[in-house]
């Protein structure tokens, strides 16, 4: 596994080699709006709700072209589609960090299946969200 992508120090550094006079500020609230869970998380229902524009191939394997440039779809997709029906129809992504054929850098579904498989997630919804 390689090394998590250090945001904070990337978008840091890169208003500062833009010629920013002061580092970029991260938004700080001391009142969160945060409603902690109420029971385990191994008992609860966990949905992915991601901004990742993701499709699915036709059934012939091939990419829906017509809609491939599309902007603010909003989509919800059954949590056991197969990972390799999936694909990302935006490149707005790290590309010195991950690739778009790595489904689950963006969209971790396979991720969170172990965690339902190894008891740390109840189960997963039976839909997932995008927008």
């Amino acid at each position: 596994m390689s090394a998590p992508v250090r945001y904070i120090d990337r978008t840091r550094d890169y208003y500062i080699g833009q010629g920013y006079d002061k580092p970029y500020e991260w938004a700080h609230h001391t009142d969160v709006p945060f409603t902690p869970l109420t029971k385990p998380l191994s008992e609860s229902r966990v949905a992915i709700v991601s901004t990742s524009d993701i499709a699915m191939k036709k059934p012939d394997g091939s990419r829906d072209r017509d809609n491939e440039f599309s902007v603010g779809n909003v989509y919800s997709l059954p949590f056991d589609t197969p990972v390799d029906l999936l694909y990302s129809r935006q490149e707005h992504y790290d590309q010195h960090a991950t690739t778009l054929e790595d489904v689950n850098a963006y969209y971790p579904v396979s991720r969170l299946q172990e965690l339902v498989e190894r008891g740390r997630i109840g189960e997963l919804a039976p839909r997932h969200h995008g927008v």
